[in-house]
């Protein structure tokens, strides 16, 4: 997964174009979100993003992802997951 490019789209949902933020959608769900590894980038942009709203809708996105996909992550992964989302908030 090219992360650079997944953030990159996420930042593009924050846009207040509609065009842009409907193309955005369609190629993550198309190219990322059928991935467990969507979810761990979503999480890294949770944790370690500078931007607060980007933050935020990576948290909603990953709300949405986390049923889908938290059983393709080990237990050691979960727990950490948990641990540093939890704090980022």
């Amino acid at each position: 997964m090219d992360e650079q490019q997944f953030v990159q789209l996420l930042q593009s949902l924050l846009q207040p174009d509609t065009d842009v933020v409907k193309n955005a959608t369609a190629t993550l769900n198309k190219n990322y979100y059928n991935s467990p590894a969507s979810l761990n980038a979503l999480l890294q942009v949770l944790c370690g993003h500078p931007d607060k709203g980007l933050k935020q809708l990576a948290a909603v996105e990953a709300r949405k992802l986390v049923v889908k996909h938290w059983a393709a992550f080990p237990d050691t992964r979960r727990c950490r997951c948990a641990t540093s989302s939890c704090s980022s908030l």
